[in-house]
C-alpha cells in the first residue's frame, strides 16, 4: 500500500483528543441527604457496567473515526489497480496507416479497428496525462496534449499506400518525448504486426519506457500482387517499333498453402483506362503483354491480376512517354552509305527530316563535315576513312569540348563485335579498321559509357555528354574498306537503334515510385493530378512525396512549353509480405526493451498504462466513516435521552 498524499497521515495524532477528553470528563454532583435514594442504589449498580461499556465503545469509534478521516486524507492506494490507476504519464502513440492497414475484417478495415482500440486506451487516461499520436506515415499530430485533444487527432488519421518500419518509426518518435521528473513514459504501437514492418533495430528501449503493441490482423492466407514491371525491349518508346510489357506476378502465404490459389492466374494489360491485351501466367513467372502501337506523348500502363487479400497491390502502373520520330539532319555527302541509310528511314517514317518543318534534334557528321546544330542537338560522329583527315576531326572534338581522341592503329585482321545489341545482322559484322578511342578525362554523368566493343574489348562505340549536348562517337568510317556494315544487312537497322534509341538517353521512356519516397519533380511541374482527380500544387525540380497510388498526371502552366507526364505510384513490396511477425521477432527488433504484446480487443484495458500505482482506496474509507458516524449516533442516544430527562 502507498499514499498519495502521505504527510496527511499526522492527522491520525488528532485521534489522542478523544481519548483526552474521555479522561478529563468528570461529573459535577452535589450530595444532598435524600433518604429516599437508598432504594435507587441497587438499579444503579446493576446498570454501571452497561454504562461503561457503551462510554468505551463510544471512545473506541471516535477514536477510530478521526484516523479514518486522516488515512481518507492520505489517499490509499491498494493493490495494483486497473488501467485508470496509473502514474502521471507521457503517451507515445504510433497508429500504423501503411498500406497493409487497409485489409477488411468483420466489414471494417484494421485502421478502424486500431483506431477504436486508441480510443478505448485514451478513456483509460487522466487528467495529469499527456500524449504525443503520430501515424506511420506522416507527421506528428500532436504532441504533449491532453487525451480529448489526442482522440480528435485520431480522427485525422487516413490510410494510405506507403510502407513503414516500427522500429524506425520508435527511434524518431521516442526521442520527441521528453523525461520529465516525477512521470514515467510508455508507448503504444498499433499494427498489423508485419513481419516485413521489422527490418530495423535491434532497438533497446528499457531505459525509456515499455513498449505496448496492439495487433490487429485478418484471416487472410493468400495475397497475390503485381510485384513488377518493364518495358522490352528497354529504352526509348518510339511510335511503330514493336514494345511489349513484362509484368511479374507473385503472391505471399500467410498460414495454409494448402488453401492457395490456383497456379496460374489472368493478367490483364490497360492502356489510358482500356483494356489492351489479356494473358495467363503462372504464379512467379512474368507475364508477356504486347503494347498496342503508341501515338507519341503521354500515356498511362497498368497491368492487374484478380482481387486478392490487400486491394492496392492487384495492380502496378507506370507513366511513358513515347518519344517523337527524331528529325535527322545530315552533315556529309547525302549520296554516301550513311546518307543513303537516312534516306530509307525518312521514306519508311522512321526518322523525320527538316523539311517537314521542325528543327532538326540529331545531326549525324560524317568526317570533316561541319556540324551546323545548336548546343542541344545530338551529334552522331563518323570518323574519316583518310588518315589525312584525321588532324582536323581531332581539331573537331576538341572545340566540341569531347573528352575522347582517336589514335591510328594496327590492322589486325576482321574482328567481330563483342556481344552487340539484339539489332539483326549485327552479330555478323566484322570489323576490318578501327581508330583506338582513347578516353581524355573520367566519365562525369550515367550518361558516359562505352556501348559497343570489339572482341578484344576495345571501344567501337562511345556515349556522353559535353553541357547540354549528347554525343555518339564510333571507331570505324561507315566506309566498305573499314567493316562490311555499310553494305550488310545490319546498316539500317544499326543507324535506326543508333538515331531512337541511343541518342535519347536523359529521356526517361518510363516514370514511377512507390508509396511514401520521394520522386523528383521536371523543372517545369507546376501542378500534380492525383488519380481522383485533385490538383495538389508542387515546386518544379524539388522533390515530392505521393502517399497513394495509382497514376498521376505532372502538368506545367507554361504554355510555350508544357509539361505533362504521367507518374505510375505503387505499393512498396514489403506491404505485400503479409505474414505476421512472431514473438521471436518483436523481441530480436526491440531486443531488450519491455514488449507487451496485445491480440485480443478485450485484453486491450489490462495491458495499457503498465506504471499502475493501485486502487484509490479513499471512497472505502469515507463509507466507512460514514457508517461509523451513524454508529456513533446510535450509542449515543440514549446518554443524550438521559440527560434531557
Amino acid at each position: 500500500m502507498s499514499f498519495l498524499h502521505p504527510w496527511a497521515l499526522a492527522l491520525a495524532a488528532l485521534a489522542a483528543t478523544p481519548i483526552l477528553l474521555h479522561l478529563l470528563r468528570r461529573d459535577v454532583v452535589q450530595r444532598i441527604p435524600f433518604p429516599a435514594l437508598r432504594y435507587l442504589r441497587r438499579a444503579e449498580q446493576r446498570t454501571a457496567r452497561t454504562m461503561r461499556l457503551r462510554d468505551q465503545l463510544l471512545l473506541a469509534i471516535r477514536v477510530l473515526l478521526v484516523i479514518l478521516l486522516a488515512a481518507a486524507a492520505a489517499r490509499p492506494l491498494a493493490g495494483r489497480g486497473g488501467a485508470k490507476d496509473h502514474e502521471p504519464t507521457d503517451g507515445l502513440l504510433i497508429i500504423d496507416n501503411t498500406a497493409s492497414m487497409s485489409r477488411v475484417r468483420e466489414g471494417r478495415t484494421l485502421l478502424d479497428h486500431q483506431l477504436e482500440a486508441a480510443r478505448d486506451a485514451l478513456e483509460m487516461a487522466g487528467p495529469a496525462d499527456r500524449f504525443w499520436v503520430a501515424p506511420m506515415v506522416g507527421t506528428v499530430l500532436v504532441a504533449g496534449v491532453p487525451a480529448e485533444a489526442a482522440v480528435s487527432a485520431l480522427d485525422s488519421i487516413q490510410i494510405t499506400d506507403a510502407g513503414g518500419d516500427i522500429v524506425d518509426r520508435l527511434v524518431e518518435m521516442t526521442t520527441a518525448v521528453p523525461v520529465r521528473q516525477d512521470r514515467v513514459r510508455e508507448a503504444h504501437v498499433y499494427t498489423d504486426g508485419q513481419a516485413s514492418a521489422l527490418h530495423g533495430g535491434p532497438l533497446d528501449l528499457s531505459a525509456w519506457g515499455p513498449v505496448v503493441i496492439a495487433i490487429s490482423s485478418d484471416d487472410m492466407v493468400t495475397n497475390g500482387m503485381v510485384t513488377s514491371l518493364r518495358l522490352e525491349p528497354d529504352g526509348a518508346v518510339v511510335p511503330g517499333d514493336p514494345t511489349a510489357v513484362a509484368a511479374r506476378i507473385d503472391r505471399r502465404m500467410s498460414g495454409d498453402e494448402s488453401e492457395a490459389a490456383p497456379d496460374t492466374v489472368d493478367v490483364r494489360l490497360i492502356v489510358d483506362g482500356q483494356t489492351a491485351a489479356m494473358s495467363r501466367a503462372a504464379w512467379g513467372s512474368e507475364a508477356i503483354l504486347a503494347l498496342p502501337d503508341l501515338s507519341a506523348g503521354p500515356h498511362t500502363i497498368r497491368v492487374e491480376a484478380p482481387p486478392s487479400g490487400l486491394r492496392s497491390d492487384d495492380g502496378r502502373q507506370i507513366g511513358l512517354v513515347a518519344a517523337e520520330n527524331p528529325v535527322v539532319r545530315l552533315a556529309g555527302d547525302p549520296s554516301g552509305f550513311a546518307g543513303k541509310a537516312l534516306q530509307t528511314l525518312w521514306i519508311d517514317g522512321r526518322i523525320r527530316s527538316e523539311t517537314d518543318g521542325a528543327a532538326a534534334t540529331i545531326e549525324l557528321v560524317e568526317g570533316t563535315s561541319q556540324p551546323a546544330g545548336p548546343h542541344d542537338v545530338t551529334l552522331v560522329l563518323i570518323p574519316p576513312p583518310d588518315l589525312t583527315d584525321l588532324p582536323a576531326f581531332q581539331q573537331r572534338l576538341d572545340a566540341l569540348d569531347i573528352p575522347w581522341r582517336l589514335a591510328v592503329q594496327a590492322s589486325s585482321g576482321a574482328i567481330a563485335l563483342n556481344d552487340p545489341p539484339d539489332v539483326a545482322g549485327l552479330a555478323e559484322v566484322r570489323i576490318s579498321a578501327a581508330y583506338s578511342l582513347e578516353r581524355q578525362a573520367a566519365p562525369t554523368t550515367p550518361v558516359d559509357s562505352v556501348l559497343i566493343r570489339t572482341a578484344d574489348d576495345a571501344p567501337w562505340l562511345v556515349r556522353g555528354s559535353t553541357g547540354s549536348r549528347v554525343f555518339l562517337l564510333l571507331a570505324s568510317p561507315l566506309h566498305p574498306e573499314a567493316s562490311d556494315l555499310p553494305t550488310g544487312v545490319a546498316m539500317i537497322p544499326f543507324l535506326e537503334h543508333v538515331l531512337l534509341r541511343w541518342s535519347r538517353p536523359g529521356q526517361e521512356p518510363t516514370w514511377s515510385t512507390v508509396a511514401g519516397h520521394p520522386v523528383t519533380m521536371p523543372a517545369r511541374a507546376e501542378f500534380i493530378v492525383s488519380p481522383d482527380g485533385d490538383t495538389i500544387a508542387v515546386e518544379g525540380g524539388a522533390p515530392w512525396t505521393p502517399r497513394h497510388a495509382g497514376n498521376w498526371t505532372i502538368r506545367s502552366a507554361a504554355a510555350d512549353n508544357p509539361v505533362d507526364l504521367r507518374l505510375g505510384v505503387n505499393v512498396p513490396a514489403a506491404e505485400s509480405d503479409i505474414r505476421p511477425a512472431s514473438n521471436a521477432d518483436l523481441e530480436a527488433a526491440l531486443a531488450g526493451s519491455q514488449i507487451e504484446t496485445v491480440e485480443r480487443p478485450g485484453d486491450w484495458p489490462g495491458a495499457v498504462f503498465i506504471a499502475r500505482r493501485g486502487a484509490e482506496a479513499t471512497p472505502w474509507l469515507l463509507g466507512a466513516v460514514l457508517l461509523l458516524v451513524l454508529a456513533e449516533v446510535i450509542v449515543a442516544a440514549p446518554e443524550r435521552i438521559a440527560r434531557q430527562t
